[in-house]
Order: structure tokens, then sequence, then C-alpha cells
């Protein structure tokens, strides 16, 4: 078939954002009132815990693993278009964090390629609901446009997007196309809408209400689906968003233990891990380009430490007792021969993954290659600790407490080199300065207390021949914990996994990874909440997805302002 005719395509119906992040534009046929979310939600305020919360929900792009996974399942397509696109934004370490940006005339060529590419290859006999020849061409066309439109945007089409629609299919007839072109038209349309390339929620009587709306049924099944598939909803969801039973906190579990029971689920939440630990920068010319340091580099030495981090992660998550405590404490792990090398273990071979017990020095997942190379900064084999960026990680995405970045003006340089210190000295000696010491006392004896562990994961006592001191501190833990002293990696991540920080802080950055919103303003209670009953379930992470959809954070959108809009 030739290549659809752009002048068709609706080329306006692609994402425009306005001051209210969340405004956008829908096949021209969406008034600019419609969608809204900037601003905090809930009461506003010191938030009243017996209110109900939530957060904004502003308007975000599918991310490309999304998009593969939607085309696939409307479409049948396996060639993953999204593949093509530019790289998702990151921002917080995840890719589907709503503060994103929203468009670029990079990304409407992108969609547009896709889109044109996509409605091309189709196989449009599996897709129409009927037979023109028996039902009359344009009857066809419409029902088709309901039936397709209502799969592809995850919810029923409004009558302006059904005339504009057909609109769309009628002129295509009528300057010469045949039927199978005109509807194939309609497809590359509805595929560059806003609503197909974003996730929009509106909820219900959106602008106007006094308190947080409930999302209404078909974007609960789409948050639902999008939060443990990574994809559109399936036939289940969409017949109970139909029918008007995702509207109660039991009815929207019901769905999200049916998900979670699918294979579907476990690569689509494993992502979480996957980008909470920075585990991409183990691939790809970065983490190679300092190969020749190494004795014994091998190509797969940075995915099979990615690979060891996620087998293991899966292995306690989804087939062990699930606890956060274990995640960090647990005396095993899965190496391979590469892998074997930098452990010092013995009786491995091969490039498969094998459990082993680990060495006493070692335990969960701070003591992995994987987090020792990626937190570091610089993710190159053989190159130097970075005991900052170690800490710092440790602050940020362990206990949630945000470090000040340094002044624009200033130029940041790491110790020098010097022979007679470890690098843990050279680190410590920060804090003797006065200007660095507020920011530098949170991460540098965090960072420091790993010391024991070189660049790329290897265990050691000593440096330029001297031994290396892995003790630390972590302060300001909380304000009735101003220090919380430990020696060595393993008793760090021991002291960690009995601190309810660390259990809020983790219940937070899946709440957020769940609604695909960070911004807790205004949530001090929701957050607190899905905190709680997560320590009281021992803190368990497959029981937390269930505590997420249940969630007022998760199943409410914060009030949209007409002012926010203007």
């Amino acid at each position: 078939m030739q290549r659809l005719a752009r002048p068709f395509v609706v080329v306006g119906a692609l994402v425009a954002s306005f001051g209210c992040s969340g405004a956008i534009v829908d096949m021209d046929m969406a008034r600019r009132d419609d969608v809204g979310g900037g601003g905090s939600g809930g009461s506003g305020g010191a938030a009243s815990c017996t209110q109900t919360e939530a957060g904004s929900a502003p308007v975000r792009r599918l991310t490309r693993v999304e998009y593969n996974n939607t085309v696939h399942d409307l479409l049948g397509d396996t060639t993953g278009p999204a593949a093509r696109f530019q790289d998702d934004a990151q921002l917080g370490g995840f890719d589907n964090n709503a503060a994103s940006p929203l468009s670029s005339a990079t990304m409407a060529s992108d969609y547009l390629g896709a889109a044109e590419d996509l409605a091309g290859a189709v196989n449009l006999d599996a897709l129409l609901p009927c037979k023109p020849v028996s039902v009359g061409e344009e009857a066809c066309a419409r029902q088709f446009t309901a039936s397709f439109g209502r799969s592809a945007l995850r919810r029923p089409l409004t009558s302006d997007e059904t005339a504009g629609l057909t609109k769309v299919y009628i002129d295509a007839r009528t300057r010469g196309n045949d039927f199978t072109d005109s509807v194939r038209l309609v497809i590359a349309t509805i595929l560059q809408s806003a609503s197909f390339v974003n996730h929009i929620e509106r909820g219900a009587n959106p602008v106007g209400a006094a308190q947080s709306v409930p999302l209404s049924p078909y974007e609960m099944a789409s948050r639902l689906s999008y939060f443990l598939w990574q994809s559109m909803p399936d036939a289940a969801l969409f017949a109970a968003a139909e029918a008007n039973r995702l509207s109660t906190a039991d009815e929207v579990e019901a769905q999200a233990r049916r998900m979670l029971s699918s294979p579907r689920a476990r690569p689509a939440l494993m992502a979480f891990y996957d980008q909470w630990l920075n585990l991409d920068q183990l691939t790809g010319d970065a983490f190679d380009r300092n190969k020749n340091k190494v004795v014994g580099y091998t190509p797969d030495l940075g995915s099979s430490m990615r690979a060891e981090t996620l087998a293991f992660v899966e292995s306690v998550v989804w087939d062990g007792d699930g606890r956060m405590e274990t995640l960090l404490t647990a005396p095993y792990s899965f190496v391979n021969a590469t892998l074997a090398r930098i452990y010092r273990l013995t009786g491995v071979t091969g490039t498969n993954l094998q459990r082993i017990n680990l060495p006493s020095v070692r335990a969960g997942l701070l003591t992995q290659a994987a987090f020792l190379s990626s937190a570091g900064g610089h993710p190159t084999p053989g190159a130097a600790t970075d005991p900052i960026h170690r800490g710092l990680w440790v602050r940020q995405k362990l206990l949630c407490q945000d470090v000040p970045s340094p002044p624009a003006n200033l130029a940041i340089k790491p110790p020098p080199l010097d022979p007679n210190l470890t690098t843990g000295q050279r680190y410590m000696k920060m804090l003797d300065d006065a200007f660095c010491l507020p920011c530098h006392r949170k991460m540098n004896p965090i960072g420091v207390g790993m010391e024991n562990f070189d660049g790329m994961g290897q265990y050691r006592t000593t440096e330029n021949k001297l031994p290396i001191d892995a003790s630390g501190d972590v302060v300001d833990l909380d304000p009735a914990t101003p220090h919380l002293p430990f020696s060595g990696l393993v008793d760090l991540s021991r002291k960690l996994a009995g601190a309810g920080q660390v259990r809020d802080c983790v219940a937070r950055q899946w709440l957020g990874y769940a609604s695909g919103s960070f911004d807790f303003e205004g949530l001090t209670c929701g957050a607190q909440k899905v905190a709680s009953d997560f320590a009281a379930g021992g803190g368990n992470l497959r029981d937390l997805m269930v505590t997420l959809v249940r969630s007022d954070a998760f199943r409410f959108r914060g009030v949209i302002s007409k002012e926010a809009c203007k």
C-alpha cells in the first residue's frame, strides 16, 4: 500500500501544553478548561486527615515502553515503533514523571511517522466490527470509529470527537480515497491525538468541585492498567469500567489482584526497580568506556551486573517474602562466571545466573556490584569510588531527603589525589571546610562507609597500602535520631532496613510511580496513610501494590481550578 497522504492527517491533534500543566488540545475538539491539574489539590495548607486527599494529575506522555505495549495490544504490532522516538525524559529517576516535558517538534514528527506506518500496515479485516458490503461503507466506518476509538483512547468518544473523525473519513472518500485507505486515515488521526499519546485524567465533575474528585471508571481502568501492565486496559477492565465497577476501593482491589496474578505484571513493576537503582547506566558506552583498565573485562560485565540485581529483586519481591528488609539484607544473590570474578567466588561457571550464598562482607542490594557501580556517578570499570554520589543515593532514594544543589558558580572538584590518604580520608577532609560542611555531612559519611568496595563493587580492605576505615554515620535521620553510626556496608544495610524512614520513603516513591505524579504537596495524610499501611504489613512490597491502588491518592485526583488555566 502507498504511504498515507499527509493532508488528511490531523497534525493539529498533537499535544499543545498551556500555562496550567495539563491543559491540552485534542483533535481540535477539547476546550481549554477541560483539563487542568497544576495545583496541589486536596484541602490546601495543612492536610486534614478527615478529607479525601489527592495530588495533581497533569497530562503526561506515554513512555516508549507504554507506547509499544499499547500499539501491540491495540493493533497486534510487533515492530516496536517507539524505539525510533527520542529518549524518555527522566525526572527524579523515573521516566513516567508527569513533570517531564510534554511535547516537542521532534515528538510531533515521531508520532506522525509512527501513526502513518502503523495505520498503513494494520490488518484492517481483523479490526473492523462489520462488513461494509453488508451494512454500507459509511455505516461500517462509523461503527469502526466508535469501537476502535474507545479502545485507542481508553474511553468512549465524545460527540465532538465522533463528528470530527467521521469528517476525516468523509473528506477522504470525497477526495477519491477508497474505503480501506479512508479508514486507515481515521486510524492515523486517532494515533496522533493527545488522548492517545498521553495519560489524561479529568475526573468526575472536574471543574469547580470543592474537594478532590474520583477518577472516572475509564480513567481508573487506564491508571490501573498502565501501572500494573504498562499498557492499555484489557477486555475485563473495559467491561468493569462500562459497568461502573471501579468506583470503590474493593472493586479496584479485585481488578488489581487479578492483574498482579498475570505474568504481565512482573516486567511492568520491575521497571520501577530498574529505574530506582539507575541500572540503565550499566549498559552502553558509558560503562564500557574504560574497559581497558580492568583485567578480565568482558563485554557482558555491565549487563551481568544489571541482570543479577533484577533477578535478586524479582526473587525477593515475587518468589520470596516480599519484604523491604529482605531486599536490603538477604545473604544470597545470583551470579554468573563474570560476576563470580568480581565477588571472588569459585565454582561458578557459564553465563547463566546461579543462586549463591554470599560471603559475610555482602548482604542485600547495596552490596551488589550494580548498585556500587551505578550509584557512584561514573559507572566505568576501574573508576575511582565516589562517596558523594553513593551517599546522595541513600539520602534521596532511601530517606527521601533532598540535599541542596551547590551554587551555580561553584567549580566542583573532588578532593585532590593524595598517595598518603585513602579515598575515604580525602572525602572526610571536606567536612573541615565550613562552606562544604552543611551539605556534605549528609552524604560523605554515608559514602565513606562503603569504601570497602571499589568503583565496580570488588571488596577490598586497603587502598594505597593503607587500611580502609569503613565506619560511617547517617546524620539527621529524623529529629529523634541525630546520628546513626555504622561500621561497614552490611551494618549500614541492616540499620537502614530497620528504619521506618526507609519504609516511608519507598512507599512514597511507589505512590508517585503508580500515579505518575511525584508532587506530594497537600498529600501529607494521604502519603502517610500509604506508608503506615506498608509498615503495618511488615514492609511487604507485594502487599504495597494493593495498598496503593486502594488509596485515595491513587483513586482520586486534585481539584481543577479554572483560575489555574487562565
